[in-house]
């Protein structure tokens, strides 16, 4: 009986990392004969070949969001053709429409920790190391989490975006101190600081949330502004916490 598998193309230090990651029965990244695979058990299932190219997308920016997360300097990698596998290791290959590749990673990191821009000396224990199977389990059954995944692979060094992506796990709460027990004091303390830097341009700023012309007579602020590097770290941070909050059960 031939086994359905999809093909994966990126670059090979990102592939390497994903096959590297602790993956499930369920799902897994590996490599045969040279090239790299995603096997799936809804993939298997799907109706079609091309209801199995759909589902491995999804898995895929799922898999990117989380990788953008636990690895500096990631870029995506995509499912390419829908492949069936027969008992004696023969491919069939389905190739199906797709876009390109991404352009280079970015760093986003994961765990840094900063309040108004001074490094926090002391920070406490960081918790064990996710894996992407963790998040990628979390995120088939919580709509909030699928979303946090799929809007990191779309931060592209914009506040807008980075703003966006914040913004949507913030709104999963009622208060800001419920915001506060599931990130964390430290990433919570910093969002204002994050939200002024995102908004309020400065003459001669681009890519603000706000027009530089009607935000140039704002005082400037009493703490700097946050780099884009640093927006995109907190950002990484912020949804980092939030996917460890609902793994443990919240």
């Amino acid at each position: 009986m031939s086994e359905r598998l999809v093909e994966l193309e990126g670059g090979k230090d990102d592939l390497d990392f994903l096959v590297r990651e602790q993956w499930t029965p369920a799902l897994s990244i590996e490599n045969i004969e040279q090239k790299t695979y995603l096997r799936s058990t809804a993939v298997a299932a799907a109706a079609s070949n091309e209801a199995a190219y759909a589902e491995a997308q999804k898995l895929m920016r799922w898999i990117n969001g989380a990788a953008r997360l636990l690895r500096c300097q990631y870029a995506e990698v995509r499912a390419a053709t829908v492949c069936e596998r027969a008992p004696d290791g023969g491919m069939q290959r389905y190739i199906f429409g797709h876009g390109a590749l991404s352009g280079a990673g970015r760093a986003i990191g994961y765990g840094s920790v900063m309040i108004d821009g001074v490094p926090v000396t002391s920070p406490p224990p960081p918790p064990p190391p996710p894996t992407i199977a963790e998040w990628i389990a979390l995120a088939t059954r919580a709509p909030a989490a699928a979303l946090a995944l799929e809007l990191v692979t779309e931060a592209a060094g914009r506040w807008a975006e980075l703003f966006r992506i914040v913004e949507s796990v913030k709104l999963q709460f009622d208060t800001d101190a419920d915001f506060a027990r599931a990130i964390g004091k430290l990433l919570a303390r910093q969002f204002r600081r994050f939200r002024t830097s995102a908004n309020d341009a400065r003459p001669g700023e681009r890519h603000k949330r706000h027009a530089p012309d009607l935000a140039s007579m704002a005082p400037q602020p009493s703490v700097p502004d946050m780099t884009i590097p640093d927006g995109e770290r907190y950002m990484g941070d912020v949804v980092a916490a939030f996917l460890q909050w609902k793994a443990a059960g919240n």
